[in-house]
C-alpha cells in the first residue's frame, strides 16, 4: 500500500514514517517540501505520488501560537486539512486524520473516549474540530 504523510518532520509524523515504513511506500511531506496551506503544491504532490492513503499529521499544534494567532491556526489546521481532504478524493485516496485530545474540555473524571461530545477551550482545539468536521463531511473513506 502507499501512504503519504504529512508533517512528517515532526516527532509523530517521523514515527508514523518509520512504523508504515516497515512494510508499506512511504512518502513523508515536511515542511521543507511544501507548505500544506499551498493547495496547489499539495495537488502537485498528490498527483505525483498517487497514494492510497494521506495520513494527515501536519499541524499548527502550539496552544499559544494558536492564540496568538488564530487566523494562521485556522489557515493551517481546518482549511488545508479541508483542501488535503478534497484532493485526496479527487484521486481516490482515503484519508487519514490525526486529532488530539484538545478537542475536550479536560472536565470529564474518566478517559475520553471518540464517541465523547467535543468541547475545546482553545483556538488550537477549536480549529481542530473543524478540522476533523472536514474529514467526516467531505470524505469517503476516513479514519
Amino acid at each position: 500500500m502507499k501512504l503519504l504523510v504529512t508533517g512528517a518532520a515532526g516527532l509523530f509524523g517521523r514515527g508514523l514514517v518509520q512504523i508504515f515504513g516497515e512494510q508499506h511506500a512511504v512518502v513523508g511531506i515536511t515542511h521543507q517540501d511544501a507548505d500544506i496551506t499551498d493547495s496547489a503544491r499539495m495537488r502537485e504532490l498528490l498527483e505525483q505520488h498517487r497514494p492510497e492513503i494521506v495520513v494527515h499529521s501536519a499541524a499548527m499544534p502550539d496552544i499559544d501560537d494558536c492564540e496568538l494567532n488564530p487566523e494562521k491556526a485556522y489557515r493551517v489546521n481546518a482549511e488545508a486539512t479541508r483542501n488535503l481532504v478534497e484532493l485526496a478524493k479527487s484521486i481516490g485516496a482515503a484519508f487519514a486524520q490525526v486529532s488530539t485530545d484538545a478537542v475536550f474540555d479536560g472536565t470529564k473524571l474518566k478517559p475520553y473516549v471518540e464517541t465523547d461530545p467535543v468541547n475545546p477551550p482553545s483556538v488550537y482545539g477549536r480549529t481542530k474540530v473543524q478540522a476533523e468536521e472536514a474529514v467526516r463531511k467531505l470524505s469517503c473513506h476516513w479514519i
